[in-house]
């Protein structure tokens, strides 16, 4: 059997949009080894089969503590290919060159040749082109023809999560009821919408309709979430805390996810489960939600997508943000209502329905599936 090694230290959201590569490389008869973060998106594979061994790049001990202690296990190793999946930077590239593999590939991008050790080599590199993420990683492994439908994300959870969801919707009795999952927080402060935003649209559509909010967020983010759900009084349940498997487990049984951009949307999409996603300065060409069930709200200003600030993000955003803070409760309010009027009466999805409202500028359907929603700035 080949033996193949995937590369990525990145968030939770980039290793649900790792999982089609992973599916790819076993169906082409490979054995699966993976390095990973452990900032819990190692738990996103560790139910997954196809996965043999999980190595862990751990964030508390640096970039050169982790590709001594790696590098040193690579050693022992022997691959067949490797792989530093996009988007890779120092640390995925780095032990790209120190594995042991007959074959290595990563992409470059020209702009940041030397910063991301993009002149190491022994490697195969390719210029990155513009796609969405899931596409770039099946290019990267170039195998072609093989499929008719391209693999999708895809989580399995376990069936303790199960139970646990199971147990979850009886004691709170969600069952029958229309769930909204919410997460109010997530990713960095710049990709936020922010408390007064996701509380005045929760609170419109509580009271419009019978919807039962689940406010998802970090332990770190458990203020922030009680503070929402305490002014929704019974329509919101705050979950904080719980380990991803779990929080897949819920998400699965709910009929709507609101989110910024950050991992609960791409977990949500993992299963088709119908997401808005409310967009702010980062590339949706490369992360949009990877779903046809899902929407993605921004306005569409001639500086976004931007990286170019990004360290200190809202000091260095030289139009503060405008992107995420101009996008009012009111513009987004208009759309998940009418989706939510979509889903609960069973009808099939029309693009038109959302290109009608006087705020909307414009509607595109992405490469990931998603629909676009352009709006004006309020």
């Amino acid at each position: 059997m080949k033996r193949a090694l995937l590369i990525t230290t990145q968030g939770i959201g980039n290793v649900v949009l790792m999982t089609p590569v992973i599916r790819m490389l076993a169906d082409a008869g490979n054995q699966i080894d993976v390095i990973i973060s452990d900032n819990s998106a190692d738990e996103i594979l560790s139910a997954n089969r196809y996965i043999d061994q999980r190595f862990l790049w751990i964030e508390r001990d640096g970039w050169l503590r982790n590709v001594v202690r790696l590098g040193s296990k690579l050693q022992s190793m022997k691959y067949d290919s490797a792989y530093a999946l996009y988007p890779n930077g120092k640390r995925e590239n780095s032990l790209l060159f120190l594995s042991r593999a007959s074959h290595k590939k990563c992409y470059v991008d020209p702009k940041y040749y030397y910063r991301l050790l993009g002149f190491l080599p022994f490697i195969e590199k390719i210029v990155i082109e513009k796609h969405h993420d899931v596409i770039s990683n099946i290019r990267l492994l170039e195998t072609n023809g093989r499929y008719s439908k391209l693999p999708e994300p895809e989580i399995p959870i376990s069936e303790i999560s199960e139970m646990v969801a199971e147990r979850f919707f009886e004691q709170h009795h969600l069952k029958g009821q229309f769930v909204v999952a919410v997460q109010p927080g997530g990713g960095n402060s710049a990709k936020q919408w922010g408390e007064k935003n996701y509380f005045e649209l929760c609170l419109k559509l509580a009271r419009d309709r019978k919807i039962k909010f689940l406010l998802f967020g970090s332990s770190g983010e458990a203020d922030l979430v009680n503070r929402i759900a305490s002014q929704l009084e019974n329509a919101a349940i705050p979950v904080c805390g719980l380990n991803i498997n779990h929080v897949c487990a819920l998400l699965r049984r709910s009929q709507l996810v609101i989110a910024n951009d950050s991992a609960l949307i791409h977990l949500a999409s993992a299963f088709k489960i119908p997401v808005v996603a409310i967009w702010g300065y980062t590339d949706f060409q490369r992360t949009a939600p990877f779903n046809c069930k899902g929407i993605l709200i921004r306005i569409d200003y001639p500086c976004s997508p931007c990286y170019h600030f990004a360290t200190g993000y809202i000091n260095d955003c030289r139009y503060h943000l405008k992107c995420i803070r101009n996008l009012s409760a009111e513009r987004v309010y208009k759309i998940v209502d009418r989706y939510i009027s979509l889903l609960s009466s069973h009808q099939s999805f029309d693009d038109r329905l959302f290109g009608n409202d006087e705020g909307v500028e414009s509607i595109k359907r992405t490469e990931s599936g998603c629909l676009m929603v352009n709006v004006l700035a309020s």
